[in-house]
């Protein structure tokens, strides 16, 4: 019994002692959280009133706590003085560029702040709207501020807390401190290497919005020149950027002028100014025309070399300082697109209107249109000539690289064309190149009145323009005794009084076979027909380029180039597609060109790999072939004239012609036994000096006898060992 009550009364106890504990577990547990519900309001409230005066130390103004997730940042707003007086005037500015720029009508602005700026930029704009959804839509909108004509360089990011600008700003002094600050960029708040230690072309510090930075040039370019560069034929006049980095191997952008050498001979090329950095002024002069060619580079909007009214400033000054001087022809890319707007004032000049390609126009393209009118000057392109757009890539189609020149020498201009990549990838059989610019190569005539018969004119297009072989004429015509008509006894005679002249006074041989050439060439143009060479089909000259083109290849090649000529023809809602369906079709070819290559490349090592196991003199052979020996070889024409006059080419009778004239010049004898005097006594005199020369005992050999001595034989070895001249 007593046990039991003891039991009893300890369970009791228990009990009472578990339902206390839990009571004060309960009652700690409700003050815990308590305590870390005050100390994290407590931590807010101090968070926002530090920052509130931070921001109200700095801007000059008392502002109120608001939320960090609804707040943003906007930078290269230009400031105003008003703003400094009225700080609603910020927060409106900050609405109409979300308003106008982003046209966002239902995200509102709670309010603006501007930070005073410590150097030459405008100072940062601190904001924010209403909610995390409109802050949402604002951020997704931004990149839209790029495209805006008013807004294109403010940028839009999210506001980064104290502690992460205090963070970021610790690791760029370290950068700094061992000197690779240049190796990084800042990207939305985040520290990034630059690829391959040049500027970052795909972002710029800036809120995460993409700025192309791809520098494209006009085609007459020296981007790839270092130092004083040029091609084969060419003379090049070029004007390299100012500042090129450590590590550049090649020229860092720039302009240049490629002059044939051709036009050498009749004009006095010189640069007249280069002091302007992408702006190059060269002078073609003789006696009888001045041409004063300016080539320029504008880069795009988003570059961060544009500088688009200083460019202008300085053309429009250079301009007037070389205007009267002599015809004056500017070209280059402006990337400028200047829609309909026209180049002339309307009612005053008296200029034909062009032709509009291009509808959508640009900042860069409004300044152009100011600098034409200023300096009365007008664009060649829609108003002489084909017209068509002058950069074409995937992304799109546009006019921007224009010839520019005054009213009054706008009929001097004449053939003008705009040449697209694909046209001339066809004409030119360059189809399989990795490289191909997407700019369209504009060409243009003019009136001179220099007389250039000897250089070739372009009279057909670019592809006219090709490596020539030599004039070939037919020889029907030709007479058995040349120079035979009045006409040309004249010439003959006048010619020969300038050979003699050439020879006797001047000493020039050069020029006295110049003389004798075009002689010739007069009396072949008179009496025979020239020979034109035969046009072969594209098929063939792609196939002598490379083996592996197929008609497969053709057919892709050809759908490629329709694609495109329909979606640059289309104007229509459905451009769109006709632009996704030419993407389509030039991946396709370059898939299957690639293929056909890597096809063509393995047979041709698997043939050489065989020859080399089976027979190793048909290797060498297919080696020898690999080479230019066989485009070397020329194939000779067999003709003779017959008894009766005419041309012919049987090879039979040729070969017939040629024996009996031969065995006549070899084994003639003279019927009446006399032989011309002059020759025997030249023979004569010739058979006794040798016998003299065999006799003479008074010659002096002893340099002939004398030992080889052992630095002469070491001498002559160490030659023979070097694989040159022998000098023997």
């Amino acid at each position: 019994m007593i046990d039991n009550k003891i039991n009893k009364e300890v369970n009791k106890v228990k009990d009472d002692f578990k339902a206390q504990m839990t009571t004060v577990n309960k009652r700690i547990d409700g003050i815990v959280n308590k305590l870390k519900s005050d100390i994290k309001n407590i931590h807010t409230e101090v968070a926002d009133k530090v920052r509130t005066d931070l921001i109200s130390s700095q801007a000059g103004v008392s502002t109120q706590p608001i939320q960090r997730d609804t707040k943003f940042v906007v930078k290269m707003l230009p400031e105003t003085d008003a703003e400094k007086t009225d700080s609603e005037l910020t927060k409106n500015r900050v609405s109409a560029i979300i308003r106008d720029g982003l046209r966002l009508h239902d995200v509102r602005v709670v309010e603006a702040t501007r930070i005073e700026s410590k150097g030459s930029r405008p100072g940062l704009v601190i904001a924010s709207v209403e909610n995390e959804e409109q802050k949402e839509k604002l951020m997704k909108s931004k990149i839209k501020l790029k495209y805006s004509r008013d807004y294109q360089k403010v940028y839009i990011e999210n506001e980064l807390t104290s502690e992460a600008r205090v963070q970021l700003s610790n690791m760029m002094t370290v950068l700094n401190g061992i000197g690779r600050e240049k190796d990084f960029v800042v990207v939305n708040g985040k520290i990034q290497k630059r690829a391959n230690n040049t500027r970052c072309r795909e972002y710029d510090n800036v809120n995460g919005q993409r700025r192309p930075e791809r520098e494209e040039w006009t085609p007459v370019q020296g981007r790839h020149f270092r130092g004083r560069g040029g091609r084969e034929g060419y003379t090049c006049f070029q004007r390299n950027r100012d500042k090129v980095h450590v590590n550049s191997k090649r020229g860092s952008g720039g302009v240049a002028v490629l002059v044939k050498n051709d036009l050498l001979k009749y004009y006095n090329v010189e640069i007249l100014n280069s002091e302007v950095q992408d702006i190059l002024w060269i002078k073609l002069s003789n006696e009888n025309d001045i041409i004063c060619l300016c080539v320029c580079y504008l880069p795009p909007e988003n570059s961060v070399y544009n500088d688009s009214l200083v460019f202008y400033t300085k053309l429009l000054e250079q301009v007037y300082m070389y205007q009267n001087i002599g015809k004056l022809y500017i070209c280059g890319d402006f990337n400028s697109r200047c829609g309909d707007a026209q180049d002339f004032i309307e009612g005053v000049d008296n200029v034909q209107i062009r032709e509009i390609v291009d509808s959508v126009s640009n900042r860069n393209g409004d300044l152009l249109i100011e600098f034409l009118v200023d300096c009365n000057m007008c664009m060649v392109n829609g108003r002489i000539g084909s017209q068509d757009f002058t950069h074409i890539k995937g992304t799109g189609k546009s006019v921007v690289d224009y010839v520019l020149t005054p009213h009054e020498q706008l009929n001097e201009v004449i053939n003008f064309k705009v040449n697209t990549m694909s046209d001339l990838v066809t004409e030119l059989s360059l189809v399989g190149y990795e490289s191909i610019p997407d700019h369209s190569l504009l060409e243009w005539g003019i009136r001179v009145r220099t007389d250039m018969s000897e250089v070739e004119q372009n009279k057909s297009g670019i592809g006219a323009n090709r490596v020539k072989g030599p004039r070939k004429f037919k020889l029907d015509g030709l007479n058995n005794e040349p120079f035979s008509s009045e006409n040309m006894q004249n010439v003959l005679r006048d010619t020969i009084c300038r050979i003699e002249v050439a020879l006797n006074r001047s000493k020039d041989v050069n020029k006295a076979f110049v003389e004798l050439k075009h002689l010739l060439i007069k009396e072949l143009e008179l009496t025979c027909k020239e020979l034109k060479p035969p046009v072969s089909n594209m098929r063939t000259n792609k196939c002598k380029r490379k083996p592996y083109w197929s008609d497969e290849l053709q057919d892709s090649w050809n759908k490629t180039c329709d694609a495109e000529r329909q979606w640059k023809r289309c104007k229509s809602i459905g451009k769109s597609k006709l632009r996704t369906r030419f993407m389509q079709s030039r991946k396709d070819f370059d898939k299957l060109n690639r293929k056909a290559k890597r096809n063509y490349q393995l047979e041709q090592q698997n043939k050489l790999q065989k020859l080399g196991e089976q027979n190793s003199s048909e290797f060498w052979k297919s080696i020898g072939k690999l080479g230019l020996a066989n485009d070397r070889k020329s194939r000779q024409t067999f003709q003779i004239r017959s008894e009766t006059g005419e041309i012919t080419s049987d090879i039979d009778s040729v070969l017939e012609k040629w024996k009996i004239d031969y065995e006549k010049l070899y084994n003639s004898a003279d019927i009446n036994g006399s032989y011309d005097d002059e020759f025997l006594k030249d023979i004569k005199n010739k058979l006794q000096n040798r016998n003299n020369l065999v006799n003479d005992n008074n010659i002096d050999t002893t340099e002939l006898n004398r030992a080889i001595e052992r630095d002469e034989v070491r001498e002559a070895v160490f030659r023979a060992k070097q694989d040159i001249w022998d000098y023997i």
